[in-house]
């Protein structure tokens, strides 16, 4: 279910992006752009039609919704947060419903809430 598709990674850490790039590119992910703070992705807005899953950091000491991951879903990117709060690890209160991956993650459970929210999206789409 992810091959061929774009990633939009979303991580304010150099190094936790790339090993998200691997692990997905390794799932067959065909191209990934990365995007350093939620600031840099706003300013992507005009080209979320370009991808199909979007991997995003969670802000610090946040609950509320993120702006930018609203758009992202209205723009029908599948959307995975992600949190060294393992507070967060049962769902972000911001977007209920997106899958939330606690880091340090195993690769496994970063592919698999990426296929979880590519079948939520299309499941979206059907209703």
């Amino acid at each position: 279910m992810l091959r061929g598709k774009r990633l939009l990674v979303v991580e304010e850490e150099f190094l936790v992006a790339i090993d998200i790039q691997h692990v997905l590119e390794a799932a067959n992910v065909e191209e990934t752009r990365v995007a350093r703070s939620l600031a840099e992705a706003a300013e992507l807005r005009e080209q979320f039609s370009d991808y199909d899953i979007a991997v995003v950091q969670i802000p610090d000491h946040g609950s509320e919704p993120i702006p930018v991951v609203s758009d992202m879903e209205a723009a029908g990117i599948a959307v995975v947060l992600t949190s060294f709060d393992a507070g967060f690890g049962a769902g972000y209160p911001g977007h209920p419903g997106i899958p939330v991956v606690v880091k340090p993650f195993v690769n496994n459970e970063l592919v698999l809430a990426c296929h979880d929210a590519r079948a939520r999206r299309v499941t979206d789409y059907e209703s």
